[in-house]
């Protein structure tokens, strides 16, 4: 085990680490052309039917887990790297699965109906749903950034 003196702080970015940041900006790029897609074509029956505004709260929540990359540099090492890492990638996890527990929850809640009414449930109620499934994780990354 090196000692503390023998130990050296190169804060170059690496190869593998542009490679790493070219491929989230690719994500970015792409999870927005698809927000695109999915905002231009929400009259389309097959996108209705999946519910148009939680295909965009997904694919935020992916824009938010590939930007985690960029706080995760090894060349940057500062609080706020330390911070905004479990931020990111926690909340843009959240956002993504959030949707998609609120989603299940919402075919559950159709399909175990036992008097056979329609129900109607709203994009605001999911919303709801996946805003507080959200709110508990960002209290729990704020908790750990602290």
């Amino acid at each position: 085990m090196p000692t503390w003196s023998e130990r050296i702080y190169n804060p170059t970015t690496t190869n593998a680490e542009w490679a790493m940041f070219a491929l989230a900006i690719a994500g970015i790029i792409f999870s927005i052309v698809l927000m695109i897609v999915v905002i231009v074509n929400r009259k389309n029956k097959i996108i209705r039917a999946s519910s148009a505004l939680f295909l965009v709260y997904v694919l935020f929540g992916t824009c938010f887990s590939y930007a985690s990359i960029f706080t995760w540099n090894l060349s940057w090492l500062d609080k706020a790297a330390c911070v905004l890492t479990p931020l990111f990638l926690g909340i843009g996890f959240t956002i993504t699965f959030g949707c998609l527990f609120a989603k299940s929850w919402w075919i559950h809640s159709l399909y175990n109906d036992k008097r056979l009414t329609i129900k109607a449930i709203t994009d605001g109620k999911l919303s709801i749903i996946t805003a507080v499934v959200v709110g508990i994780e960002a209290v729990i990354c704020i908790i750990i950034a602290i």
